[in-house]
């Protein structure tokens, strides 16, 4: 009898349990074929992944524990569709793991997460709204696309206030003998109201490290000779920005625009990018939409002008067919498209048509 009764208050607690519990498991696919005009001083076709949206699957959930408080959970990891390969060798969850406490006093989350930079600045970039990664700026030097999730992370962000939303984060650097060594802190305020949203965030992180010779084709920076493929150890990395979007319905039409500022220090030299976003999507249709945008970015002497144009057909809510062209120009130096690789001249062009499909 008294295992009958502790083995039915086993699962009257399960069931109970799983009632107030829920777990999502969601993920997102996308693979395009881009024309390349210029590599190296060769063109190319090839297979890309993640390129309007981020390859990745994950779980996240919660569980309601009363007094209008919650467990939350994220995990997440990034991989590349063309390959099957994972971004971050071995890392399960590259992307995010964390742990963390909601009520009506906000939100606590512990563990590996994604700066605000990257996180909320980020998402009003030419790259996140018109869905093309190659648009971010070159070599991710202002850290917008989430390139370095924080590891050892404490965030906590506001409840909503007539649209304001203030968070802040700190990551645990954890050297012994030094609080100073590979530490982040991140702050972000954002306002989301009918049509106007609005974002101010920056990171300032010690220890991360940008591979800028392979990335952008500069032969020199900070001081130092360059090596493409060799990443150059950052004692401090400062980015800060502002961006924001405005929908106009009766049109339908969608404005975005960004400025970012980033300094990345070497010993006792110093670099700067300065960066600028302009978008536009159009909403001709329920299930197609067009996008335009222009981007200027500068890293010391280097300048480069972006442009882009793009089209998406939604066969649903979850599936897109896209197909855009991206040219860049750099002045002083060799056009260096994220991620496609580094011209040999002045100029790049991309035509590339892609699937996408979430889940």
């Amino acid at each position: 009898m008294k295992h009958r009764v502790i083995s039915a208050l086993a699962v009257c607690c399960a069931n109970t349990a799983f009632a107030q519990s829920q777990v999502t498991l969601y993920g997102s696919v996308d693979t395009s074929v881009p024309w390349i005009s210029n590599i190296r001083g060769n063109s190319t076709v090839r297979m890309d992944g993640g390129i309007s949206q981020p390859d990745l699957f994950g779980l996240r959930g919660s569980e309601d524990l009363g007094g209008g408080m919650k467990a939350i959970f994220q995990l997440e990891n990034g991989f590349l569709t063309d390959s099957g390969s994972m971004i971050a060798a071995g890392k399960i969850f590259n992307r995010a793991s964390w742990v963390g406490l909601s009520a009506s006093s906000g939100t606590v989350r512990l563990g590996r997460q994604v700066d605000f930079v990257a996180d909320k600045l980020g998402q009003w970039s030419n790259g996140y709204q018109l869905f093309n990664f190659y648009l971010y700026h070159p070599g991710n030097l202002d850290g917008l696309s989430s390139q370095f999730p924080v590891d050892n992370a404490i965030s906590y962000q506001s409840p909503r206030f007539g649209g304001m939303q203030l968070s802040a984060m700190y990551g645990l650097g954890e050297v012994p003998g030094s609080s100073s060594a590979k530490r982040t802190y991140s702050l972000a305020g954002t306002y989301d109201a009918d049509r106007l949203s609005v974002t101010v965030a920056y990171t300032d992180a010690n220890g991360r490290a940008f591979d800028i010779g392979g990335t952008t084709g500069l032969p020199n920076a900070l001081g130092r000779g360059l090596t493409p493929g060799a990443a150059m150890f950052i004692d401090a990395f400062k980015a800060g920005g502002i961006g924001g979007s405005y929908r106009l319905e009766s049109v339908p039409l969608s404005v975005n625009a960004l400025y970012s500022r980033s300094t990345l220090r070497a010993g006792a030299a110093e670099g700067t990018m300065n960066a600028a976003d302009l978008g536009l999507t159009w909403q001709a249709t329920p299930a197609a939409a067009a996008t335009v945008g222009y981007s200027f970015s500068k890293f010391e002497k280097t300048k480069w002008h972006q442009l882009h144009l793009g089209g998406m057909y939604y066969f649903s809510k979850r599936t897109q067919l896209y197909a855009f062209w991206t040219y860049q120009h750099a002045v002083d130096g060799l056009a260096a498209m994220n991620v496609v690789g580094v011209s040999s001249g002045q100029n790049q062009s991309v035509v590339s048509v892609g699937l996408h499909t979430s889940f």
